[in-house]
């Protein structure tokens, strides 16, 4: 008898609640059918990777793991609908299940239980009796109990075996009670592990190959779907259900056998034949034939021999990805590192500092070299291909062929459905019959890596789509059979001259085609959301005398791929996965041995693996409404994307489950809003889902585990964090939005998923006005941070086309290690709000160009990047904020950063300081050494760069408006730089050189307010700088060499040297000091500016042009002190001038422009000339020697001023001038030995020499 199916739900649901017990839902029978088959799975895996082979302990591990699995509630979770995507009644699906760690922990109340802190705290990912979990399997085989992993690899092949049943892939439940059961099911009971011995072998015998996916969910999709499109259920054949398309009646033969017994025939994938289901006359229509599924022996036998053997192939694929991920795990330890409890993680955070926690050995050994590659057998078939997923049908139920077996008498067989006339039967055999009819459906294979391949396939959680269509798809998919093919490639080389020779006899027909690209997201052209690319062909040549070979390109960015094998191949499929995103360029071209040649065929495809994502949601509301949620996607391809096949859902077919449609523009946003579009006031929903009640709503205390999917396959998700909780946002109060940090990572990571800032960054109103604390349709707050993290501890690139970046109040820290790089053009902002800064421990590397400079300035500066903060633009706009010298604090790099370099950069409006800061700089290079070239510092509040103790590069750059403070300055130097060729404009001083034997080579000074260079240590080399306009127009220059310093000199520069007035303004050289005063330089001293000499001072000139001493404005309306040599100091003086000195003179001493007490002077060549008082004046000096010296024109006071005094001193001369002096010599006491009397010459002196004579 037929039950309604409203009573079945009651009696199924009824049944479960008095029995407690899943016994009536089981698929394959626990006891006989499941160990059965997962003895057989083992057996196969043994045979085709003999390296890996299981123990019969072992085996009996995975045995009772699979038995296991029907206990309890967990069955509830072994239906896996792959059309709908969906599990039985709300349950999760068994693909689902599968991976689900949490959910199965859950059955555990132990597991469960939340009172004591001590034991929420301790409690680990991996603690549950009751999870059998991937995840937990190959923790569990690695770490901590090798049996267990194995019985939880049991678990898996159960779920796997459910897969293969129809009834559990056609969402039937199926108790065994009443007229309920599965036929199928009560069929197979009769398989026991006795009976079934050898099944294994025999498949091995038989060649048939395991499918080798890289994911698991991949298995259940590949296996469901065979059994769904394939195979009936009991209640869903097309008379009871029209909700799958497949099996159609529309692709049956039907046979009539000997005992009148009619049945519909399918073509299966393997161009074999099998009984699909019986049909029967209708009860009512008695001229209509309906299905009926009952247990009869021959379709359920047909079933059980395709579906055993999917079954067992399939698990051995997983079983092989099982070691597989255990060898990864080995090696990464990722399970290890998230089973740590609460505890563990705060123990690890409190004292990492001494020691990093360590796993413990693990339990397996590496796996052996080509352990998990498949023993090889020739002629191999590989079965579980995986299909395109069905679109929700329209069910169709059409004419089928009427046929009849042998025997049968004449008469008529009524139309399956009525959509027949009653039509004759020939007399047809089953075995001819079966012979002559091609399959009318999809033909179905697993691509795997022949020619070619690319790189290896990657790990991450993507799908490997592979459909081959037959040729009649391929003609209504408007790509023409194979010979249409053949003769179109032919066509194109007569047109475009591409052909290999002149006579068309001479061509090979070429088809070659990408098959992913029917899974393109895209209407014209090809884009997939993978990162892999199935490519196969073939040619006209069938002649087995004849060989042909491929050659194959690939091309991606203008250059080769990279991993692809472009030799020419035999093999005629391949499967390229590539390494980044973007536009493959394939070529094909076949070759004969007998010379022929095809024209060469192209084809391309985009490989996108996440090109649309979920990229915020605002799960809490907003401050107007906790319901006015909404969810922000983003197109990540340059494609305008129809949304008519993607769906935005809850993991589990839970609410909510929207329908997306429209498109999303390229780069483009797409924001759903709830309740109405008044959620966000001032922006366009693009859709708007749910109403204003709680059953749309997003689950604030549990997070809903979101998937973007596209024609059932997901393309992305939002990751759940601790406990099930959402990784970012918050509800009321506060209304933050949870945010993506980077479209490129998957949305599965859930570091991947962040609060907004929620400041600084936002768009939008909601409903009440106000602004919303996240950023719908525009760029997220966190897309802008250079780093989510404050401290960074690995290495970061940032991109150009994400530029501009924000350094928001908590700063950034690059730790040792780490390298911040930042490309030409892109832009970083730091707000003012904490006075944040950037500190370089690490490594910091700007690559900027003239015309793309790298930019690190203020979060109001509009100039670069744009108007970041959204106020307008400063200067234009009313009320948009203008930067400030100081609105950031610093780029600090300390004593630990290394390898830095500043190129093409420009720093700006930062240096705020405060009075318990030493480094009061834009730019602090602390006892590290940077590179800085081409690069532009502005706006800096009291340096721009300040060096501590560094040995940095500075060249060819540029330092200008630095002016916010009194001491502002272009760089203040402290160490051994070198800083060349640098132009320094409008700062208050350009350089101010405190310590360290710097270099300071060729630079130039315009419009400084006050000095152009400011230098108060005489160690660093200074040479060939110039400028002008500048405020004091020179080197303003003080200090001591001493002892310690070695040989030191000044250089010269187009700027002269300028000794500035004051008592702590003098240029010395201390006892033991040497200091030489190169050719070409020229001193322009302040008043009372005086060189003080107690080591020894050296002028290097040969004439008297060579180097000048003279006051600033060198004339009389200005003076100087001059130079002092003291008892113990010593002045060789050779090839210079000497002139209006001899001023300020301190209380009680005499002046002169060159004065010594006690000390020795060595003058030749040179000329000392209108200096106060007197040109020479020497008082108890010994040894010193004047060789062609000229004493002009000294005359202030006119009653004393005095060319040459000496007094109590002994001397030696030889060429002595004196002219237009008031007095030429005075000496009194003093000794002196002249070589030649006549080289002694005398012109305008009011008197020559007193006394006379004086030598």
């Amino acid at each position: 008898m037929e039950n309604p199916p409203f009573l079945k739900i009651i009696l199924f649901a009824s049944t479960a609640l008095l029995l407690a017990t899943p016994f009536f839902v089981f698929a394959y029978d626990d006891k006989t059918t499941h160990p059965a088959l997962a003895q057989e799975t083992v057996a196969l895996f043994n045979l085709y990777y003999p390296r890996m082979a299981l123990t019969e302990e072992e085996k009996q591990a995975v045995m009772s793991g699979d038995i296991g699995e029907d206990e309890s509630a967990r069955w509830m979770h072994h239906f896996y609908d792959p059309v709908y995507n969906r599990g039985l009644w709300g349950f999760s699906s068994s693909k689902v299940w599968a991976l689900d760690t949490t959910a199965q922990a859950a059955l555990d109340p132990a597991y469960t239980q939340t009172a004591g802190v001590f034991y929420v705290t301790n409690r680990k990912l991996f603690d549950s009796n009751t999870d059998y979990s991937w995840d937990r399997a190959i923790y569990d085989y690695v770490w901590a109990d090798q049996k267990r992993g194995l019985v939880a690899l049991g678990h898996l092949l159960h779920l796997i075996q459910d897969a293969s049943v129809p009834d559990h892939t056609r969402n039937d439940p199926h108790p065994p009670i009443l007229d309920f059961g599965s036929p199928y099911e009560h069929w197979t009971k009769r398989f026991t592990p006795e009976t079934l011995t050898g099944f294994g072998a025999q498949l091995y015998q038989q060649k048939v190959e395991p499918p080798q996916f890289r994911i698991l969910q991949q298995y259940f999709h590949s296996l469901a779907l065979y059994s769904n499109n394939n195979f009936f259920s009991k209640d869903t054949t097309p008379n009871k259900t029209e909700i799958y398309k497949n099996p159609s009646l529309a692709n049956v033969s039907v046979f009539a056998d000997e005992f009148g017994k009619i049945y519909a025939y399918f073509f299966g994938k393997d161009n074999t034949s099998y009984r699909l289901v019986r049909l029967v006359l209708d009860k009512e229509e008695k001229d209509q034939l309906v299905a009926l599924f009952d247990e009869d022996e021959l379709v359920l036998n047909d079933y059980w021999q395709r579906l055993s053997k999917q079954a067992v192939v399939h698990g051995v694929g997983v079983m092989r990805l099982f070691f597989e991920e255990a060898e990864q795990e080995r090696v990464n330890k990722s399970r290890w590192a998230r089973n740590q409890s609460l505890s563990d993680k705060l123990f690890s955070s409190l004292f990492g500092i001494f020691s990093d926690p360590k796993p413990p050995e693990p339990l397996v050994d590496p796996l052996p070299e080509d352990a998990l590659v498949l023993v090889q057998r020739e002629n191999s078939e590989v079965l579980g291909a995986f299909v395109e997923q069905s679109t929700p049908p329209t069910p169709s139920l059409a004419s089928p062929v009427i046929t009849r077996m042998t025997g049968v008498s004449d008469g008529v067989i009524p139309s399956v459905g009525g959509s027949l006339p009653q039509v004759e039967i020939p007399n047809v055999a089953l075995d001819q019959a079966s012979d002559d009819i091609r399959s009318r459906t999809s033909n179905i294979f697993a691509l795997s890596p022949g020619f070619g391949g690319g790189s290896q396939p990657p790990d991450d959680d993507e799908q490997h789509q592979m459909l081959l269509n037959n040729e009649e798809e391929n003609e209504n998919n408007g790509n023409g059979s194979d010979s249409d093919a053949f003769e179109e490639d032919a066509q194109e080389t007569d047109d475009e001259g591409e052909g290999n020779n002149d006579n068309e006899e001479n061509i090979i027909a070429l088809s070659f085609e990408i098959l992913s690209c029917d899974d393109s997201f895209i209407a014209e052209g090809c884009a997939v959301a993978t990162t892999s690319a199935a490519l196969v062909w073939s040619s006209d040549i069938f002649d087995a005398s004849t060989t042909v070979s491929y050659q194959l390109t690939c091309m991606f960015n203008g250059a080769p791929c990279d991993g692809f094998d472009t030799e020419e191949t035999q093999a005629t499929s391949t499967i390229f996965y590539a390494t980044a995103d973007g536009h493959y360029q394939f070529t094909a071209q076949a070759f004969g041995d007998d010379e022929r040649a095809s024209s060469i065929i192209e084809r391309d495809i985009f490989l996108i693996p996440h090109p649309i994502v979920i990229n915020e949601v605002a799960w809490g509301g907003t401050s107007a409404s906790s319901n006015d949620e909404w969810i922000e996607l983003y197109n990540r391809t340059d494609f305008s994307i129809d949304l008519s096949e993607w769906a935005l859902h809850a993991r589990g077919d839970t609410i909510p489950n929207i329908m997306l449609g429209g498109t999303i523009a390229p780069r483009g946003y797409f924001l759903l809003e709830r309740t109405d579009d008044e959620t966000v006031r001032d922006i366009f929903a693009d859709l708007i889902y749910g109403n204003d009640g709680t059953f749309w709503a997003l689950n604030n205390v549990k997070a809903d585990a979101l998937l973007l999917s596209f024609a059932s396959s997901t393309v992305d998700e939002v990751a759940m964090c601790n406990f099930d909780r959402w990784c970012g946002g918050s509800g009321s109060p506060s209304f933050y939005t949870m945010e993506r940090v980077d479209f490129k990572v998957p949305g599965s990571n859930r570091a991947n998923w962040k609060s907004a800032l929620g400041e600084f960054i936002l768009n939008g109103h909601d409903a009440n006005g106000l602004l919303i604390k996240g950023t719908p349709k525009s760029r997220n707050s966190m897309h802008y941070l250079v780093s989510t993290n404050s401290v960074v501890t690995n290495d970061i690139t940032l991109d150009a086309q994400s530029s501009p970046y924000l350094i928001n109040r908590d700063g950034l820290t690059i730790r040792q290690g780490a390298t911040l790089r930042i490309p030409a053009g892109v832009v970083i902002k730091l707000v003012s709000h904490n006075e944040p800064a950037l500190v370089i421990e690490g490594a910091l590397i700007a690559e900027g160009t003239e015309e793309k400079p790298v930019v690190i300035t203020s979060f109001f500066d509009d100039t670069y990047g744009g108007d970041m903060n959204g106020d307008g633009v400063c200067g234009e706009d009313v009320g948009a904020q203008c930067p400030f010298a100081g609105s950031w604090k610093q780029i600090w790099f300390r004593e630990t950063s290394t390898n830095s370099r500043l190129e093409g950069a420009v720093v700006r409006y930062g240096g705020r300081w405060f009075t318990n800061m030493s480094l009061r700089a834009m730019v602090a290079i602390d006892q590290s050494d940077v590179v800085v070239r081409h690069s532009v510092f502005e706006y800096a509040t009291k340096r721009a760069i300040q060096l501590v103790g560094s040995q940095s590069v500075i060249e060819d750059s540029e330092f200008r408006f630095n002016i916010a403070d009194a001491d502002a300055t272009g760089i203040l130097v402290g160490g051994g730089s070198r800083i060349a060729n640098n132009t320094f404009i409008g700062n208050n001083v350009g350089i101010d050189i405190q310590s360290g034997f710097a270099e300071i080579i060729g630079n130039k000074f315009l419009d400084n307010l006050k000095e152009a260079m400011r230098v108060t240590t005489l160690r660093p080399i200074i040479r060939d700088n110039e400028g002008s306009g500048n405020g004091t127009d020179g080197i303003v220059m003080r200090g001591t060499a001493r002892s310690d310093d070695g040989a030191l000199s000044i250089f010269p520069n187009s700027l002269p040297y300028v000794i500035e007035s004051g008592v702590y303004t003098t240029l010395g050289v201390a006892d033991g000091g040497d200091l030489t005063i190169k050719p070409g330089v020229v001193f322009r001293n302040k008043y009372d500016a005086i060189i003080e000499v107690a080591g020894t001072l050296r002028i290097d000139g040969q004439n008297t042009e060579d180097v000048l001493l003279t006051s600033l404005t060198d004339s009389a309306s200005s003076t100087w002190r001059g130079i002092e040599v003291k008892n113990t100091g010593v002045l060789a003086g050779n090839g210079f001038t000497l002139r209006y000195a001899g001023q300020g003179c301190r209380r009680g001493s005499q002046c002169a422009g060159i004065l010594v007490n006690s000390g020795r002077v060595e003058l030749q060549n040179a000329l000392i000339e209108k200096n106060r008082e007197a040109g020479v004046r020497l008082n108890a000096s010994i040894g010193s020697y004047f060789t062609n010296v000229s004493f002009i024109g000294h005359q202030e006071p006119l009653a004393m001023a005095t060319g040459l005094v000496l007094i109590n001193s002994d001397i030696g001369a030889d060429t002595l001038h004196f002219a237009d002096n008031a007095i030429g010599v005075s000496v009194t006491n003093s000794t002196v030995a002249v070589a030649d009397p006549s080289s002694i010459t005398y012109s305008g002196n009011l008197i020559d020499a007193a006394p006379t004579p004086w030598f």
